[in-house]
């Protein structure tokens, strides 16, 4: 008899995002008879459901709720999760997040996995008791399993032994990447001239995410690039921040914002672009890091040269001079430098390009992750 998986995860499409994107490639692993998954209700989530071949099960997170409500939400996920386990038949709970819901595999006491993307741990681990609740769940699960070898060396840091962690990259179906609309389509559908070089960046925008250094790198870039315009896709609450720093610098004419854009139009963008771009940096006060950077595959998965920052996970997303440039995330000298490299250089451009698209092809669609899925849990 097949040993059957229950996927407990807090992002799962059509929620948007670097987690959202794991998780559902991941899923792709199993045999559609073996999982399960249990998933926020949001708006849309029927459409996306009626086109998948799992058995999805949407229960409501209560994502806004005060720290006492979330005490409250635990018990009852833990009564839910265990009524679908008994009901499905379950082997094995994944938990897609080590606090709120590898605490339900904790109390459970079954076996359960604990997924984890390095932020998850960094930003609870400061306080002693979350730190010991943490060593817990983690110390209990069957394995623990990071996005990258810089979220395994974080969870080797509380003490968990290394032979129960293992590193499953996050993947793109590059297939979905394909044969993209023609770049004047796209531009004339977002009002974007045709003569403009285009610096792109995707992602939610917190201050991890470094959108200001390129903003702030615009003035110095414009000198010898005009034409110039840096293009960021996603919001947040760094939003109005950006905004002010934009009409501070007079910059609006070169800045543009696209905050609600559907996932089947990223493929559009990533091929208008010149250079994509996000400048992940760790905030020590916050506890928080970039663990791995799907976006930089994305964007390789459409031939584009990227810049990331030099910390967190990202030098396993991008290789120096490979396919892209690793920086300085906070030093705007650095970034001005390598945005010139980059668009001074069209055949090195070219070359990070290609490399990119044929890492991501080799080691990073989605099919790879099929047989270390199949190892794990069949």
């Amino acid at each position: 008899m097949s040993k059957k998986s229950l996927l407990f995860v807090h992002d799962f499409p059509p929620i948007l995002g670097g987690q959202s994107t794991y998780y559902f490639n991941l899923a792709k692993g199993f045999d559609p008879a073996d999982l399960v998954i249990c998933a926020p209700i949001i708006e849309n989530s029927e459409k996306v459901d009626k086109k998948l071949p799992f058995k999805i099960i949407r229960i409501d997170f209560f994502r806004h709720i005060p720290i006492l409500g979330k005490i409250i939400a635990i018990f009852y996920h833990t009564i839910i999760i265990h009524q679908i386990i008994k009901k499905e038949n379950i082997t094995y709970l994944h938990c897609g997040h080590v606090l709120s819901t590898g605490i339900v595999g904790y109390l459970l006491g079954l076996k359960y996995i604990v997924y984890t993307h390095s932020a998850d741990i960094l930003q609870y681990q400061r306080y002693s008791f979350f730190k010991f609740i943490l060593k817990q769940i983690c110390n209990k699960a069957y394995l623990v399993i990071s996005n990258s070898q810089f979220t395994k060396q974080i969870v080797k840091n509380l003490g968990i032994p290394d032979t129960k962690v293992r590193v499953i990259y996050p993947t793109i179906n590059v297939d979905k990447f394909k044969n993209p609309e023609s770049g004047s389509v796209t531009k004339e559908k977002y009002r974007i001239p045709n003569d403009r070089t285009i610096i792109l960046s995707v992602n939610r925008l917190i201050e991890r995410k470094g959108n200001d250094t390129v903003i702030k790198s615009l003035p110095a870039l414009l000198r010898e690039f005009p034409n110039l315009l840096y293009i960021i896709v996603g919001d947040g609450p760094c939003h109005p921040i950006l905004e002010g720093l934009v009409d501070k610098l007079n910059l609006a004419n070169h800045v543009k914002f696209l905050n609600k854009v559907p996932v089947s139009e990223l493929k559009n963008l990533y091929n208008i672009s010149d250079i994509f771009v996000m400048l992940n940096r760790k905030l020590e006060k916050h506890g928080d890091a970039e663990g791995f950077g799907i976006v930089f595959l994305e964007a390789g998965a459409l031939y584009k040269p990227v810049i990331g920052g030099n910390n967190g996970g990202a030098a396993e997303a991008i290789e120096h001079n490979i396919n892209g440039l690793l920086i300085d995330s906070s030093s705007i000298t650095e970034f001005t430098q390598a945005v010139k490299k980059i668009l001074s250089d069209k055949t090195f451009a070219q070359l990070l390009g290609q490399n990119g698209h044929d890492r991501v092809v080799q080691k990073f669609n989605w099919t790879s992750n099929v047989e270390i899925i199949r190892e794990l849990f069949n």
